[in-house]
């Protein structure tokens, strides 16, 4: 990393910012090197020493000898960045054989429900007074902040001042708005190639789940709509269990419930939320692009992009997966 320093508190001493230019450039050298992590440790008992460092940054007229401070920031600095340079980020699940399970995510993955969420939380926060400065939100607002995240959730965060019922009846009124303006259009919502994939997982006895942060009615709308009701053998609703995406549970849940290793399981996802859930499991993730933008959900944890579930791309490891 590029290691910098602010200029201004050292303005009364030229040595002392010298030393600090010194300082970020060994520090940057150090911390490049291969042995990080014993750098870090050997440290541990140093972590004084940014108080010390800082004290100096202040009070350069007491005792800031430009050797001193070079060492405290060198130390200071080895501390604070050795810890996220030296622990590498987990790998990702790498399925490299017929999997075990399929798991799907339910709207925008088995649907694209995700434009009829948005039209109906834009009109019900219009109703809200004072939300959001009395401005609809916008698509923007919609993915950051909605999609994929448990009703709970979003009532908390949108709502801080209400009672806990008074969330729970206003999210109760949303889902029914919603199923209410998507159940004559739900066929026409089912994602494109899912019908491929059903055959596919049927001719090779892979073993499939549901797994939703959506209500169960919501849940049940959806896979009833697109004609796949009792089809999957499990389905694991995060608002009952303990805990909900982005929290890895509902997926170990699925895994559970159908006995198979969630490493050798590939989940279908749709939002940031979801794919965490999924990495967190071990699973190797697909991420579908039917509302969400590509660098979120690749940062989320996704392996892999599809447009949707004919995308060339997820046949074709599907077929090397499958050997």
């Amino acid at each position: 990393p590029s290691l910098s320093f602010s200029r201004s508190p050292l303005d009364a001493d030229p040595r002392c910012w010298s030393a600090t230019r010194l300082a970020s450039q060994q520090a940057t050298d150090i911390l490049s090197k291969d042995h990080r992590r014993s750098v870090a440790t050997s440290c541990i008992d140093c972590l004084f020493l940014p108080l010390e460092a800082a004290h100096l940054l202040t009070h350069s007229g007491h005792a800031a000898t430009p050797m001193r401070l070079s060492h405290a920031l060198i130390l200071f600095a080895m501390v604070s960045t050795s810890q996220s340079l030296s622990t590498p980020s987990p790998p990702k699940s790498c399925v490299t054989s017929k999997p075990s399970a399929v798991l799907f995510d339910i709207d925008g993955t088995l649907a694209h429900t995700d434009p009829v969420h948005f039209a109906v939380f834009r009109d019900l926060l219009l109703d809200v007074n004072g939300f959001n400065g009395g401005d609809s939100i916008d698509e923007e607002f919609f993915r950051a902040n909605i999609s994929g995240r448990q009703n709970l959730r979003i009532a908390a965060d949108f709502f801080p001042d209400w009672s806990v019922e008074r969330r729970e009846e206003w999210s109760a009124m949303k889902e029914a708005r919603f199923r209410d303006a998507a159940s004559s259009s739900m066929m026409e919502r089912k994602m494109p190639g899912l019908d491929r994939v059903r055959e596919w997982m049927e001719a090779s006895s892979v073993r499939r789940a549901a797994v939703t942060n959506a209500p169960r009615p919501n849940a049940e709308a959806i896979i009833g709509g697109i004609g796949y009701d009792g089809w999957f053998e499990t389905l694991v609703i995060g608002d009952e269990c303990e805990r909900a995406k982005p929290d890895p549970f509902p997926y170990q849940e699925a895994c559970r419930n159908l006995g198979v290793d969630p490493r050798n399981c590939i989940v279908f996802e749709d939002s940031p939320s979801g794919a965490k859930a999924g990495t967190a499991c071990g699973a190797y993730v697909i991420g579908i692009l039917s509302g969400n933008d590509s660098s979120a959900l690749l940062d989320a944890g996704c392996s892999l992009l599809i447009e949707d579930f004919d995308d060339p791309k997820l046949w074709k490891y599907l077929e090397q997966a499958s050997g």
